[in-house]
């Protein structure tokens, strides 16, 4: 077989299982996994969502996704949460943006914004957006009605988590909760993409729109490790301070101080988990709390 003639086959089996992936099957209660293409974003790019349903879980069982950290170890992630699924009876979904298909930061913590020369891309390529088309294939897999979703991010996760508040807050959320992140995205515009908001898809209007997002920040108190061996490093990073946890009060602080420059409502809060280094296991019962801590069935 020739190159050219295995080039052809290999694209349509890979267009073959896209295609299929449009058709939703249904999802099993408990643990389980499938896989996502996106047919707006990356079709054949892959994303394998590992998920967790519990079993008295109705149509209008609140959806959370949790997005990993560095090491895109979504299933790892999974086993803090299952017990508080059980708890508040939400539907956990866990895409896993894999090495392979999005390597590196631009494609996942960076949200797939910007092409590798920095040029922009067209907004229904961003990973950011690729969030809000998983939730709807998740609502057709349970039968689920929800209108928004929960989501939460650890690590690089949270990096995620925060920008895409930032950067798309016509997105169907209903509370977003960013833990733990290495370095942040300042709500300004005297910084460039990617430590600030210069020279990206931002506008004062989007960004007056993200602060009414509610968005909470989410700290180890024992996260600060300055030298730890994911932490960035660069003279921008180390602009917002010398560890996570400190990173992490700057970038509240920061929009603080903007919210009220521009007289804008912030819904936005910041909490501080007691004694929890960098751990998506501290830290997931308080993201939990913050989505549910009202409505604790059991």
């Amino acid at each position: 077989m020739n190159r050219s003639v295995l080039t052809l086959t290999v694209l349509f089996v890979l267009m073959a299982l896209a295609l299929v992936s449009c058709i939703p099957a249904k999802l099993a209660d408990g643990e389980g996994e499938f896989f996502y293409h996106d047919m707006q974003g990356s079709p054949f790019k892959p994303i394998k969502v590992w998920y967790y349903l519990p079993a008295d879980t109705t149509e209008s069982s609140p959806i959370v996704f949790v997005m990993h950290g560095m090491s895109r170890n979504a299933e790892g992630y999974r086993k803090p949460w299952i017990p508080l699924a059980d708890q508040y009876g939400f539907v956990l979904v866990l895409p896993e943006f894999s090495s392979l298909f999005y390597p590196g930061s631009r494609p996942y913590n960076l949200g797939n914004v910007t092409n590798a020369m920095g040029g922009l891309k067209p907004e229904a390529k961003w990973t950011f957006s690729t969030v809000d088309r998983l939730f709807d294939d998740v609502k057709a897999r349970t039968g689920n009605t929800s209108e928004r979703y929960y989501i939460y991010g650890h690590s690089a996760g949270g990096q995620f988590v925060h920008r895409l508040v930032l950067l798309k807050p016509q997105a169907r959320i209903a509370h977003a909760v960013a833990a733990n992140a290495g370095w942040y995205t300042m709500p300004t515009f005297d910084t460039k993409w990617a430590y600030g908001l210069a020279n990206s898809p931002a506008t004062p209007e989007t960004l007056d729109l993200a602060f009414k997002t509610p968005l909470t920040i989410l700290l180890g108190d024992r996260d600060t490790d300055p030298n730890h061996s994911q932490l960035n490093r660069s003279p921008q990073a180390n602009a917002q301070g010398a560890h996570r946890f400190a990173r992490g009060h700057t970038f509240f602080e920061t929009a603080q101080t903007e919210a009220a420059t521009r007289n804008t409502p912030l819904e936005w809060d910041l909490r501080v988990v007691p004694g929890v280094g960098h751990s998506n296991g501290g830290v997931a019962p308080d993201a939990a709390d913050v989505f549910f801590g009202g409505n604790d069935r059991h």
